[in-house]
């Protein structure tokens, strides 16, 4: 199973995760499989596929949750260029020529 966000290939983890009584399962991306292993103390598995989207669901989400910052710093470097940089772009090549 893959993340639509990012389209890193997902792995689900059971375990005793820090701050949780009980043993849960998690999604996880496969590039930070091994320190989710560490910290969980648990083993991969693959849960029934409702559980799958499920947890599928909750990792894309964390990205919703990250990507406003990403999205914005894209825009800001796509953003158009204000009136008065243009015109002294405009002199700058009309100086240079």
């Amino acid at each position: 199973m893959e993340c639509r966000v990012c389209n890193q290939p997902i792995s689900f983890i059971k375990g005793s995760y820090p701050g949780r009584k009980r043993r849960s399962t998690r999604a996880v991306h496969e590039s930070e499989l091994s320190e989710s292993l560490r910290q969980a103390n648990g083993e991969v598995v693959t849960p029934h596929p409702g559980v799958q989207r499920k947890l599928r669901l909750e990792l894309e989400g964390k990205h919703a949750r990250q990507q406003p910052t990403t999205i914005e710093m894209a825009e800001r470097s796509l953003a158009p260029d204000s009136p008065e940089q243009t015109e002294n772009t405009e002199m700058y090549s009309k100086v240079s020529a």
